[in-house]
């Protein structure tokens, strides 16, 4: 049986309006924790919170738009944009009064501008992602991810996140579980960043 600690992380950078003072900034910090017993299947408060039901663009509130997710770390390069995606998108698509596009869903973003219905979007940066190996075998995986959110189509700055998640295995692994960790990790900062954007998606769309 392995046993592995996946720990969340988030802080954010808001750029909030005001009717009778300047933009100030507003900073907090989420920390959740997940314990995954039994293999590498994750469990608790970030990952298995219910997916609400999509929403159509004619009942949105929302839109939000998954922009560019970059790797800068050097390291598979060629694959964990795709986790940050699919991670993001699914963090996403739990924010209530949400709907959530690609970067070339014009149609969908021209039609949010007729409905007068804020768009945000989401850029993402992998940018780190460490290994530390203990004497005993067992290996940690950090990850950093950051997130700037902008309102479209004025293309405004109105906030930064960082999202950090790591895991600790007691065990020695070979190459594919050292995959599958890493996606995780990945995944995981990706929803500790994402979370930041669902829990002030009011203050970031006015």
């Amino acid at each position: 049986m392995r046993v592995f600690y996946l720990r969340y992380q988030s802080r954010r950078t808001l750029t909030l309006k005001h009717p009778s003072a300047l933009s100030r900034l507003v900073s907090a910090t989420l920390v959740a924790f997940a314990l995954s017993i039994a293999g590498h299947s994750v469990a608790g408060n970030a990952s298995k919170g219910a997916a609400s039901a999509p929403v159509s663009i004619e009942r949105a509130k929302y839109v939000i738009q998954l922009g560019s997710m970059h790797n800068a770390t050097g390291i598979r390069t060629d694959d964990l944009d795709s986790v940050m995606k699919q991670a993001a998108r699914a963090k996403a698509n739990a924010i209530r009064g949400a709907v959530v596009v690609d970067a070339g869903d014009s149609a969908l973003i021209k039609r949010a501008s007729e409905k007068r219905i804020p768009v945000l979007l989401v850029d993402a940066n992998l940018t780190s992602l460490t290994h530390a190996t203990a004497k005993d075998g067992g290996i940690t995986v950090s990850a950093q991810v950051d997130l700037a959110i902008r309102k479209i189509p004025q293309h405004i700055l109105r906030g930064m996140v960082s999202g950090n998640a790591s895991a600790s295995d007691d065990s020695r692994i070979g190459q594919d579980a050292l995959t599958e960790l890493q996606n995780r990790v990945v995944g995981g900062a990706v929803e500790s960043a994402m979370s930041s954007v669902g829990s002030s998606i009011h203050a970031l769309t006015n």
